[in-house]
């Protein structure tokens, strides 16, 4: 225990160095927000709401989107309930658009509660962006593109606000939550993209969305989650852990006699030394750059792949908590790439109404022209009267703007592409 103890100790420290909360009281500093500035207490109204809606609408908007979502088309009785639930939807939807307008954002989080600390706003996040993404695609297909804007506005609004969350959670909702409006930003682009004020609103909606979080605020978040449920899981869950681990066929060790008999103070102080010691390993393997995506990402794979080699019963509690870590890195990097293809896609588009023709190459400049995943920029295809936009993607290689699964070869693609028309 005294190893383990002073091991805690010493990255701890290297991780306050490096400007990294490692309590409750560093991650949450006393902030003048007052309540009527917090966006965060005028969601959870919006959400009261929304759960007071009747079952079937909300049913209405699930059933919808997953439709939509996966290519599909709504029947006609389908897109009147829809429609009808949508009606419903709309003193929900002022109150998300008058939330997403405030400056703070303080859920009051209890973050000493580790694990037993509750969440339901990331899924109250993600049942109200399905019926905005639903409204929007409507408009859209109505003819009306600035209202859809609308609507992708307040979802940019909160999206950014989620993402001050120090969570990766919450980096994976408001990722969600993005990629849909990426998506449907994409399509307007695609149908209205030759007027002025439809490239207008779409930039705003992409200035409201932002880029990430920095990853260090995110990683503060998880040290002191991870160090609150070292302190609270109980002795019995601990032996859990222990038993599950060793009882896996395909895990070679084993934990010895020793420490099934150990104290349940010094196994639990095992787990936590090593589970902070790899969120430190991270950290020292950071870049300085917050916006250096493809470092970010690197930092991530590696870590993921030598802690997942690790096959010690020490690391039991990390496995436990953290097996989608391996996905962080490339998540941020997408969130922007994409970001950054919609913006060169405007830019492209606006250069195309001055000229009257598409441009035959990049025309936005800096860092928005880059390919997060490279650092190099971004690839651009011109065609007769259009062109294509991508990003080459967590490979790192150019596949010809083929995404995942469409390409003819058998080896894996994934750019991230944006063509227009």
């Amino acid at each position: 225990m005294g190893q383990a103890s002073r091991q805690i100790s010493i990255d701890l420290q290297r991780l306050r160095i490096d400007g990294i909360a490692t309590t409750s009281s560093e991650l949450h500093r006393p902030t003048s927000i007052s309540d009527s500035e917090n966006a965060a207490l005028a969601y959870d109204k919006a959400y009261s709401r929304f759960r007071a809606m009747p079952p079937a609408d909300r049913g209405v908007f699930i059933s919808a989107f997953r439709a939509i979502s996966s290519g599909g088309k709504l029947t006609s009785s389908d897109e009147a309930a829809a429609r009808g639930a949508l009606r419903d939807f709309r003193p929900v939807k002022n109150e998300l658009r008058q939330a997403g307008e405030l400056p703070g954002f303080d859920f009051k989080r209890k973050w000493d509660l580790g694990p037993m600390m509750l969440l339901p706003d990331c899924a109250n996040a993600s049942m109200t962006s399905r019926a905005l993404l639903l409204e929007a695609k409507f408009d859209s297909e109505d003819g009306a593109p600035l209202e859809s804007l609308k609507s992708l506005d307040i979802l940019a609004k909160s999206a950014a606000h989620i993402m001050k969350e120090p969570l990766i959670l919450a980096l994976c909702v408001a990722g969600r939550i993005e990629s849909s409006v990426w998506k449907q930003l994409g399509e307007i682009l695609d149908k209205f993209g030759d007027r002025k004020p439809v490239l207008d609103a779409c930039r705003q909606v992409v200035e409201d969305l932002g880029p990430p979080n920095d990853i260090r605020h995110i990683l503060g978040g998880e040290i002191v989650f991870l160090r609150a449920a070292a302190e609270r899981l109980s002795s019995l869950e601990f032996r859990q852990l222990l038993e599950g681990y060793s009882n896996d066929p395909s895990n070679p060790y084993d934990p010895p006699l020793s420490v099934r008999l150990s104290s349940y103070n010094v196994v639990r102080k095992t787990f936590e030394a090593r589970a902070l010691h790899t969120w430190c390993e991270l950290a020292n393997r950071l870049p300085a750059d917050s916006t250096d995506y493809a470092a970010i990402n690197r930092a991530f794979n590696f870590v993921w792949e030598k802690h997942n080699r690790d096959q010690g019963w020490q690391n039991a509690l990390f496995k436990a908590m953290f097996d989608s870590l391996n996905s962080t890195g490339e998540v941020m990097a997408k969130y922007e790439a994409q970001r950054r293809i919609i913006l060169c896609a405007i830019d492209a588009l606006r250069s195309r109404l001055t000229r009257g023709r598409c441009p035959d190459r990049l025309v936005s400049s800096g860092t928005t022209a880059l390919d997060p995943f490279t650092n190099k920029p971004l690839a651009f295809v011109p065609y007769a009267d259009g062109f294509m936009i991508y990003s080459f993607g967590p490979n790192g290689k150019d596949d010809s703007g083929d995404p995942v699964g469409t390409t003819w070869t058998t080896l894996p693609t994934d750019d991230l592409p944006f063509t227009y028309p």
